[in-house]
């Protein structure tokens, strides 16, 4: 179950249970930063220049996202609230999409997973990589990808021990 069920639609939307109470985590399977690319035609080096270019052409920064309150629309939200610029969010139904357009230079910028990002960080052709993750979120829970298996909140004690003993072993 991902994360965006337990932490993000509780709060946008009605759901037919509370994962809040009825679910326990068992194992933190992986963790996976996100980090921002921009297109190759675009003179951002850095996120100081992202923010520059955004505090000095207001709108005029295009960011992808893999979908509404995703993790990448999230990190890229929060960075911009919180260094006061105007980024303009063009949401898409999944990471190839907004890749190909950032590939082919219709967004200026996306919030990818690294592990995704990584052959477009190493193929410098495609896509710069101005940084880590958001500097704004680091540290930020709901902005780090960070897979957890999760059961039911009656599941007996035991039963979550020999999960969670099981999963270590497996990371």
């Amino acid at each position: 179950m991902s994360n965006n069920i337990v932490l993000v639609n509780p709060h946008i939307s009605r759901m037919t249970f509370d994962p809040l109470t009825e679910l326990v985590p068992v194992a933190l399977l992986a963790r996976s930063p996100l980090v921002i690319l921009v297109n190759q035609a675009s003179p951002i080096q850095d996120v100081a220049g992202l923010t520059a270019i955004a505090c000095a052409e207001p709108g005029a920064v295009t960011y992808a996202s893999t979908g509404n309150v995703f993790p990448h629309h999230l990190a890229m939200a929060l960075l911009a609230r919180r260094v006061n610029v105007d980024l303009i969010h063009v949401p898409y139904r999944g990471t190839g999409p907004a890749l190909t357009d950032l590939i082919g230079e219709r967004m200026v910028a996306m919030a990818c997973r690294f592990g995704t990002a990584l052959p477009l960080i190493q193929d410098r052709r495609f896509a710069r990589w101005p940084g880590r993750a958001p500097t704004a979120c680091r540290g930020c829970p709901t902005c780090r990808r960070w897979p957890r298996r999760y059961s039911r909140a009656l599941t007996p004690i035991p039963g979550l021990c020999s999960w969670s003993r099981a999963a270590r072993h497996l990371r």
